[in-house]
């Protein structure tokens, strides 16, 4: 998602920075590809507080054939963010479902805490550890640190 400015937005908002991260990300929807545009468009409409229009690009988003696990997730956290916490819930579980499951980040992630609360959300994060911790063994059994030449004292 980093390619299209998506990421940029992300991290200048999460720095305050944004105005900046609003700048960027108007100018990147330009781009020709429909879902990544969408994706700049439901972001930028966010962090203007305009919420219909971003609520827009995430239905459109959810109607298209968009099958990105990690990009589900970062759908997820801005309908947390919007309120729309049926909707974020339901979300977040098909991208762990589908492969994205980076529990340090669900744990910490600020945009997530209108789900803390909510039935469900504390079952899907324990899923996201639990495969989380099955992909680490399924690396170690793999030989996966020798294969990216890290030895196991580092890390």
């Amino acid at each position: 998602m980093a390619i299209f400015g998506y990421a940029e937005g992300v991290m200048l908002s999460a720095l305050g920075r944004t105005e900046e991260a609003i700048a960027k990300l108007r100018r990147s929807e330009e781009i020709i590809w429909r879902l990544g545009r969408l994706y700049l468009i439901s972001l930028r409409a966010l962090l203007e507080g305009n919420r219909e229009e971003s609520l827009q690009a995430c239905e459109e988003l959810r109607k298209a054939t968009f099958r990105d696990p990690e990009g589900i997730y970062y759908l997820a956290r801005q309908l947390s963010y919007l309120g729309e916490q049926d909707w974020a819930l339901e979300t977040l579980s098909r991208a762990i479902t589908h492969g994205f499951f980076c529990y340090p980040a669900m744990v910490r992630d600020p945009w997530l805490d209108a789900l803390r609360m909510r039935p469900g959300f504390t079952a899907l994060l324990r899923q996201a550890n639990n495969l989380q911790r099955e992909a680490a063994a399924a690396f170690t059994a793999g030989g996966g640190e020798t294969l990216l030449g890290l030895r196991p004292e580092a890390y």
